[in-house]
């Protein structure tokens, strides 16, 4: 039987194999996401502010225009992300807010619902999902914007 084995190892040995060498290529490590500083990023003017819950302070912060920060690994990340006027207008009608914003080695995916609003001010929940290579993460968060 042991032979049989061996034989059967030997003929199948490329299927077998070749997709442990490939995984051993491809395989990527995870990466951490950070709570922000304060202070981190120095942003002026409108401001977007959104953490885990319970409040463990913020993951991600904005400028409500067109830039998302995170820390990731150690790393302060900027992303961009654009949208259409028609587009901007249709999701606070539907007071929604969903757009993805890139790094040069990330991707960002907000997926917010607005909570409550006043004058300047709107409050939000709903999902990130930050991609580097073939790694996800995904966090449930609240928080809001002001200007």
């Amino acid at each position: 039987m042991r032979y049989l084995m061996i034989a059967a190892l030997i003929l199948l040995g490329s299927a077998y194999v070749a997709p442990f060498a490939i995984a051993g290529k491809t395989a990527e490590k995870s990466f951490s996401v950070e709570v922000l500083k304060p202070d981190e990023p120095p942003i002026k003017g409108a401001q977007c502010y959104f953490g885990q819950q319970p409040k463990s302070g913020d993951i991600l912060k904005g400028d409500w225009v067109s830039k998302m920060w995170m820390k990731i690994d150690g790393r302060l990340i900027e992303f961009t992300g654009k949208q259409s006027a028609e587009e901007t207008v249709s999701q606070v009608e539907k007071k929604i807010w969903k757009q993805t914003f890139k790094a040069s080695n990330a991707t960002l995916r907000i997926d917010f619902v607005r909570t409550a609003e006043g004058d300047d001010t709107s409050a939000m929940e709903g999902t990130i999902k930050v991609r580097i290579g073939t790694k996800t993460k995904e966090f449930k968060v609240k928080g809001g914007c002001a200007a």
